[in-house]
């Protein structure tokens, strides 16, 4: 760790007993080993200001490599190593929950909602005023207004607790502020990203505020979605947002089986009258075999 500290810069933590971060440039030491150029971002919490951190964003800006960065930043310290840096004065954490990676395999014998709820209903249960809790889109595995729901309550129960812990949740719910009580305890930040009629260019630069959209259309046009796929989403989405009914998607194959169904059906009608009128049974069969021959393109 010493040969890996001097080759990448990392510098040694400060310990407080205020109970207070302040992480100045900090890093992801495994994610900037993958790219050319790592955006470094601060992370600032106090007791009574800014303990618990709402972080929304496009999709694939950087929320989740942030959760996994602060909470690697403060695990290193805590066993005693330097850290990917500028300066990082931290509490002394005692314990470390998080609810970023969901485990779904045949052996845990549960579904991954269930899974989710066990890891948050395990920091709710024991997280204390020196805790650290990541809450990386918690409430997602379900149908949205029970997740939202859910979410919010989460929240909600550890801000009006004396014994709040170090919070971040990272979350594509971008109407939860309504549903949050008003504290300087909370904090609402945005990862930046800038859009362009060709793409989305993202900044990986986290600020203060909350994100408008998650450009979920942009970044799928971006990963090489369809044009049909997501014309079509958009209208849809379109239409929810004004709260109005969306037509069904025309079928072609299907209208084409319809009319010619119908097409049959008034052949069929336009020669009942005239098999009627002739007595004679072969003559009867001979000019329904015909009639059959002519409608079998149909």
């Amino acid at each position: 760790m010493a040969e890996v500290s001097r080759e990448c810069n990392y510098i040694r933590p400060v310990f407080n007993e205020n109970n207070e971060y302040e992480i100045i440039g900090g890093r992801h030491f495994l994610q900037e080993c993958c790219v050319d150029n790592f955006v470094a971002n601060d992370y600032k919490s106090e007791n009574t200001k800014g303990k618990v951190k709402i972080i929304t964003g496009a999709n694939a800006s950087g929320k989740s490599i942030y959760l996994k960065q602060i909470c690697l930043i403060s695990y290193m310290a805590q066993i005693g190593c330097f850290v990917p840096a500028e300066k990082a004065l931290l509490p002394i954490i005692d314990r470390m929950y998080s609810r970023i990676q969901t485990v779904e395999s045949v052996s845990t014998n549960v579904s991954a909602f269930c899974f989710d709820l066990n890891q948050v209903s395990m920091s709710v249960r024991n997280a204390t005023a020196r805790s650290l809790v990541a809450l990386d889109e918690f409430g997602k595995g379900t149908e949205l207004s029970q997740g939202l729901a859910l979410l919010a309550a989460t929240i909600n129960y550890w801000l009006r607790r004396d014994t709040t812990p170090f919070l971040l949740v990272s979350t594509h719910l971008l109407s939860i502020p309504q549903f949050l009580i008003k504290t300087p305890k909370l904090e609402f930040q945005t990862f930046e990203v800038i859009v362009t009629e060709e793409k989305v260019v993202y900044t990986y630069s986290i600020k203060d505020g909350i994100a408008k959209s998650s450009l979920a259309h942009a970044v799928a046009r971006s990963a090489g979605i369809s044009n049909q796929i997501l014309d079509r989403a958009k209208y849809i989405s379109d239409k929810l947002a004004k709260g109005e009914d969306f037509e069904p998607l025309p079928n072609a194959e299907y209208d084409a089986h319809v009319a010619k169904c119908r097409a049959v059906g008034r052949a069929f009608n336009s020669i009942k009258a005239e098999l009627r009128a002739i007595e004679d049974q072969d003559l009867r069969l001979q000019k329904f075999k015909e009639f059959l021959e002519s409608i079998k393109d149909v």
